[in-house]
């Protein structure tokens, strides 16, 4: 039976006859490198058919252990953009307890002697195999809320060209690594993270959307005529073409539950929020709709997701718009603590002095 390799001794040899080459050059020969490891020729040759193979092991090891590592770091986060912050600081990690391996690498390819092209493309093959992951569970993200809408395949690239950039800085010398992946965090992950008030538009439209369309529907059904166009407008708008099971009723309540729980993780530390009461003044009547991105939908976005968390609010009017309507700021609160918002609206009130009612004919 034909003597079987030992990965442990091939591994072992391959370290350093990785070390040899980086200094001595790829033109190195086979009886060279087994002298210099202090092992007989035929027991390299059993295990590396030439230099080039040494190398390729070389590579094929790398990719491996950083693989365990990411795949380590990242097996018990949820959020994507978690994941792929994990996989930029693994690598980096990585890298920094081998400070030699890239410099070694680039030298032994620099030095050539053999196609690399081969080489080169199967390692490309898995550098695209991973990004092409990065990019797939960016999408995931997206789909499930958790990411805004992006181009996927950009952001990871971008992130993934940083990463390289710093560690080729890392081979020369000139590394500054936590400055330049706190920028990427601050300037490119972190903003892509849905900080929850997008998943409660979504869910607020499905509750008072959807919902509320199919508990209408069988009521109004035959009757449609007596309803005013605005709600007949509503109920085409919200009314789905299949009606919503009861798993996806409570699972909408559980991502309601999810996304209250991440708004008060934020408000944690934060007594009062103050914001708009929509995106514009009333409009005027027959002229909204409840289409999306236009009409209630989007204007009253502000007032939607306390609405649908159950935080308190008030709306206080301060001023006018162009037109002579009504402009108003709203008081957000945490649960439970009413008596704190309407002790602040009763502050703005007393700041902005007595209200004038809005002129006539606007």
């Amino acid at each position: 039976m034909p003597r079987r390799p030992d990965v442990a001794r091939r591994q072992e040899l391959a370290k350093g006859a990785f070390d040899v080459l980086r200094t001595r050059g790829m033109q190195t020969s086979m009886s060279e490198l087994a002298d210099a490891l202090g092992v007989k020729r035929p027991t390299l040759y059993f295990y590396f058919p030439d230099v080039g193979a040494v190398f390729e092991t070389v590579l094929d090891q790398t990719y491996l252990a950083l693989t365990e590592l990411v795949l380590n770091r990242v097996k018990n986060i949820d959020h994507p953009l978690d994941r792929l912050r994990a996989v930029v600081d693994a690598t980096i990690s990585f890298h920094r307890e081998r400070p030699q391996l890239i410099g070694g690498l680039f030298q032994l390819w620099a030095m050539g002697g053999r196609d690399f092209q081969t080489v080169l493309e199967r390692e490309r093959r898995a550098v695209v195999a991973a990004r092409d992951a990065l990019v797939a569970d960016m999408r995931a993200g997206i789909a499930k809320k958790q990411v805004r809408p992006c181009e996927a395949e950009r952001v990871v690239d971008l992130v993934l060209a940083v990463v390289d950039g710093v560690l080729v800085h890392h081979v020369i010398g000139i590394a500054r690594p936590e400055g330049v992946l706190e920028e990427l965090a601050d300037r490119i992950i972190e903003p892509l993270r849905v900080d929850g008030l997008e998943q409660a538009l979504d869910l607020w439209w499905f509750f008072f959307g959807p919902m509320v369309a199919h508990l209408y529907g069988g009521m109004v059904e035959g009757r449609e005529a007596e309803l005013s166009a605005m709600f007949r407008e509503y109920l085409a708008a919200a009314t789905l073409k299949v009606a919503p099971t009861v798993d996806e009723f409570m699972g909408a309540c559980v991502q309601r539950d999810i996304v209250r729980a991440k708004i008060l993780r934020q408000m944690r530390d934060v007594l009062i929020l103050l914001s708009p009461v929509c995106l514009g003044p009333a409009f005027r009547h027959g002229e909204g709709n409840w289409q999306a991105g236009t009409g209630y939908r989007e204007t009253m976005r502000h007032s939607q997701w306390l609405n649908l968390a159950g935080f308190p609010g008030a709306a206080v009017p301060m001023g006018f718009s162009g037109e002579g309507l009504p402009i108003g700021v709203q008081v957000i609160g945490r649960p439970n603590e009413d008596e704190l918002v309407l002790a602040v609206a009763v502050a703005l009130e007393e700041a902005r002095g007595k209200w004038e009612w809005p002129r006539e004919n606007v």
